[in-house]
């Protein structure tokens, strides 16, 4: 990164092309190093991103679906410091990466190094103004984001609020929640609150909350809420000492998982 900084434009150039062919090889490590090229020349050379974009996303992007997970990582991280350009300049290809990475996090393992990227990603692109009418996003694709709020990594349950607080700060599309929706998102949130240890996380967890109450419609908000107040109400007065109840506490299920699971199951019958 340090030397391309210090090159002229032609030889950037040059340099971009032979990460491209790399990009190309059978080898996992030379598409890994490729791709972290990009990565560190999109980061250093703002002045050429526009333009290095225009010939390498294509590749970045099948990158991100590459059968290795940290190919898939590296190229998603690529994107991330270039995410207010390709809003800017690339506005029909935002639709396309978001859909991608919504995709890639339904078949991923959540404790696969590619996800703390990939929600990074995500949360990079909808946090920019202007990307709400380029983006629609349903029911199905906002409940996958349950299972990262108690991932492990910080950054990923960061990325994950962050992206969660775009998706909830406008009144119309929470208002279009089912009812389902809004109780699983409650329930989730709410119990994130409870756990979570860092401050500054918790500070996007509270912001969640408060625009899931305030942009729901009240009846919808009545129905998601009402049946588990009296459960929430044990949760907040649980001496710190002791462990949660599990059979209270709403688990998020592994859609990889579940299919690993039923296909060792149905090798051994």
């Amino acid at each position: 990164g340090s030397i391309v900084n210090l090159m002229s434009k032609e030889r950037v150039e040059k340099v971009v092309t032979l990460l491209l062919q790399l990009l190309s090889t059978p080898d996992w490590e030379a598409r890994h190093g490729g791709l972290l090229g990009l990565k560190y020349l999109l980061a250093v050379r703002q002045d050429m991103v526009t333009g290095v974009l225009k010939v390498t996303l294509p590749s970045i992007l099948a990158g991100m679906g590459d059968s290795v997970d940290d190919v898939g990582a590296v190229a998603a991280s690529a994107l991330i410091p270039a995410a207010q350009t390709i809003v800017s300049d690339f506005p029909d290809q935002v639709t396309s990466i978001v859909t991608t990475v919504w995709d890639l996090l339904a078949t991923q393992d959540e404790l696969a190094s590619a996800c703390n990227s990939f929600m990074g990603l995500l949360a990079a692109i909808l946090s920019l103004p202007g990307t709400s009418h380029l983006v629609s996003v349903d029911e199905e694709v906002v409940a996958r984001l349950w299972l990262f709020l108690s991932h492990n990594t910080v950054s990923v349950r960061k990325a994950t609020l962050q992206t969660l607080t775009t998706l909830t700060a406008a009144k119309g599309r929470v208002e279009g929640w089912s009812s389902q929706l809004l109780t699983e998102a409650l329930r989730h949130v709410f119990q994130r609150a409870l756990v979570e240890p860092v401050v500054e996380t918790h500070l996007l967890v509270e912001q969640v909350w408060g625009n899931l109450v305030t942009n729901s419609r009240l009846d919808s908000l009545l129905v998601a809420v009402c049946p588990h107040v009296s459960c929430w109400l044990c949760l907040t007065m649980q001496p710190a000492k002791l462990h949660f109840e599990p059979s209270v506490l709403v688990q998020a299920r592994s859609e990889v998982r579940g299919r690993k699971s039923t296909a060792v199951e149905g090798d051994q019958t």
